[in-house]
């Protein structure tokens, strides 16, 4: 299993976001985490109504720190503009509407039907040489079951289809991922199966905090250039930011058999959010990651 993480925040669309009234309420918030193989620690900044304000990457063996420009920037509606580099406009309805890198790298469209749902996206990279729509059905639950990508350029015009399932806690337990030239015939590529605990996942949290609404969204790291729905080989990581719960046990299976698997084993703290996890691979090797936070 690839130690290359990239971090996604992905927030789905039966995700409902709520505030509450009751200040007294004492609310648990990730503050920060490290992974055992680097020395960087990855922060998350609020202001003082636990709204999320920002990312840091701080590497503390350096005697320069290292600040990656991801402060968030919200209108006098409490809606996100700008994450770092990156722009969002809306609609009239409050939905996000476009999304520019702020490179000329990247540009998406975004299209919702009556009920309020992402429905298309088409995203322009590189001055329009290639360009990317993503098509989703959902169920009659408002969760997406199926994903159908199009990247066409001078040289590709390729078709991949992601069909999702769902457990009873509204995680993704399995995802097939299937690959055409016409939109018509595929060819399975491999099945990703997912398993969870009964606790809290942090990251859920932040994705909620960011009050996208029914919308996907996830910055590759650094955070400053953003997609929409991106899944890729290693989507465990997608499910670590988007899960109600959390992961711990994957599996991609190819057409000719298992390819790669791995387990996490958690410990948990009072309030039942992980403080750490040693995720373990096919080949035996481990790393860990460590959760802090902050109550208010």
């Amino acid at each position: 299993m690839s130690k290359t993480i990239v971090f996604l925040i992905l927030l789905a669309s039966f995700y409902s976001c709520s505030n509450d009234d009751d200040n007294t309420t004492k609310e648990t918030y990730l503050s920060s985490y490290t992974f055992s193989f680097s020395s960087d620690e990855f922060q998350l900044q609020y202001n003082s109504e636990n709204k999320l304000i920002g990312f840091e990457t701080l590497d503390p063996t350096s005697s320069i720190i290292t600040k990656i420009n991801n402060e968030i920037t919200r209108n006098t509606n409490g809606m996100v503009t700008a994450i770092g580099n990156t722009s969002l406009t809306y609609n009239t309805s409050k939905q996000i509407s476009s999304i520019d890198d702020g490179t000329g790298n990247g540009q998406t469209l975004l299209e919702y039907d009556a009920s309020g749902r992402l429905i298309n996206q088409t995203t322009n990279y590189f001055s329009g040489s290639i360009t990317e729509t993503k098509n989703m059905t959902y169920d009659a639950n408002n969760r997406i079951i199926k994903i159908i990508i199009h990247v066409v350029s001078s040289t590709i015009n390729e078709y991949y289809k992601y069909n999702l399932s769902y457990n009873t806690q509204n995680n993704i337990s399995e995802m097939n991922l299937s690959s055409s030239s016409d939109n018509a015939t595929y060819n399975l590529i491999e099945t990703q199966i997912f398993t969870y605990d009964t606790k809290k996942n942090p990251f859920s949290k932040i994705a909620k905090n960011l009050h996208f609404g029914s919308f996907y969204i996830n910055p590759s790291y650094p955070f400053s250039l953003f997609q929409t729905i991106k899944f890729n080989y290693i989507s465990a990581y997608a499910l670590q930011w988007t899960s109600n719960n959390n992961l711990t046990h994957t599996t991609i299976v190819a057409p000719g058999g298992t390819i790669s698997n791995a387990s996490y084993e958690y410990t948990y703290n009072t309030e039942g959010y992980p403080t750490k996890v040693i995720i373990t691979d096919e080949d035996g090797e481990n790393y860990t990651q460590n959760f802090f936070y902050k109550i208010n």
